[in-house]
C-alpha cells in the first residue's frame, strides 16, 4: 500500500509535526539498541563524570566503612541511636557500590540495556 501525495495533504498539522519529528529523532534505522549508545550531549566530557562518579563511590564507601567500623570498634551498636546510624551506613554502602555505577551508565547511555527486571527495580 503506497502514500498517496493525495493523503499526506489531508493529515492534521499536529500529527504531521508528529510524523516529522520522530523520523528526525532516529535518522538511521540500522542501528543496533541491544548495545550502548553513547548520548550525543555527553560525548566529550565523560570523562569528567567518571572521574566525579568514582570520586563518589571512592569516598561514599570508604567513609561509610569507616563510620561502621568506629561503631563496632567501640561496642557503641548497643545506643540504639547508634545502631541507626550503623544501618544507615550499611545501606548507603551498598548505595554507593551498587546503584551509583548504574545511575552513571543510565546518565551516559542513551538506550536501555540492563533487561525488564532493572528497568523496574532501579526506580525503587
Amino acid at each position: 500500500m503506497s502514500v498517496e501525495k493525495a493523503d499526506v495533504r489531508e493529515l492534521p498539522d499536529k500529527f504531521l509535526g508528529q510524523i516529522i519529528h520522530n523520523l528526525a529523532s532516529f535518522p538511521n534505522e540500522t542501528v543496533d539498541f541491544s548495545k550502548p549508545i553513547m548520548r550525543r550531549s555527553l560525548v566529550h566530557v565523560y570523562p569528567l563524570f567518571l572521574i566525579l562518579y568514582s570520586l563518589l563511590v571512592v569516598l561514599g564507601s570508604v567513609g561509610n566503612v569507616a563510620m561502621v567500623t568506629h561503631i563496632l570498634r567501640r561496642r557503641l551498636y548497643r545506643d540504639p541511636t547508634s545502631a541507626y546510624m550503623m544501618n544507615i551506613g550499611v545501606c548507603n554502602f551498598i548505595m554507593s557500590v551498587l546503584l551509583l555505577p548504574l545511575s552513571l551508565a543510565i546518565l551516559l547511555i542513551q538506550n536501555w540495556i540492563f533487561g525488564s527486571f532493572l528497568c523496574y527495580f532501579v526506580p525503587m
